[in-house]
């Protein structure tokens, strides 16, 4: 038997594999963030409709209390 069989077992981690996933996760984030920015711009472009919407229903509702007040 040799000497290196009775020595306490001791993990080591490789750093190659943290190297390799930092090389993964900033891809990622990039992507993330991108994810993120088109998100946002469809929320924006989302409320810009409803309130022009809202906005034309009021002028309608307007017209029409015009129009009730005229008859």
């Amino acid at each position: 038997m040799s000497w290196h069989l009775h020595q306490p077992f001791r993990y080591v981690p490789p750093r190659k594999r943290f190297e390799i996933n930092i090389a993964k996760i900033f891809p990622l984030l990039q992507h993330l963030r991108d994810s993120c920015f088109v998100l946002v711009l469809l929320i924006e472009n989302i409320i810009k409709k409803q309130n022009a919407a809202q906005s034309a229903a009021q002028k309608h509702e307007g017209a029409a209390e015009e129009d009730a007040k005229e008859d």
